[in-house]
């Protein structure tokens, strides 16, 4: 059976600002959307999401916002001395 596209609009992430409710929608611990992740994995469609994902972050920029903030982090704090939490909790408010 034929699958419908699903239309997204434009990206516009050139507006990219820290986003505090990230991970209050990220609760895999609720059975529906264990259930979900796990029929989309098996139908293979989990996948083919996080590359059409993907190819839209790399298209609007975000994944070069997200290496500059790395950057500042890292250049702020000292490429020795930052730890891989601290970089992240530099990260988090951007939607990574």
């Amino acid at each position: 059976r034929a699958r419908p596209e699903v239309l997204v609009k434009p990206c516009s992430c050139s507006t990219l600002e820290p986003n505090q409710e990230m991970g209050q929608h990220q609760d895999a611990s609720r059975p529906a959307i264990r259930i979900l992740l796990k029929r989309l994995d098996e139908s293979g469609n989990l996948e083919r999401i996080k590359q059409k994902l993907l190819v839209r972050l790399i298209r609007c920029g975000w994944r070069d916002v997200i290496k500059d903030r790395a950057g500042d982090a890292i250049r702020k704090r000292g490429v020795t001395e930052i730890t891989v939490d601290e970089l992240v909790s530099a990260l988090i408010p951007y939607g990574v």
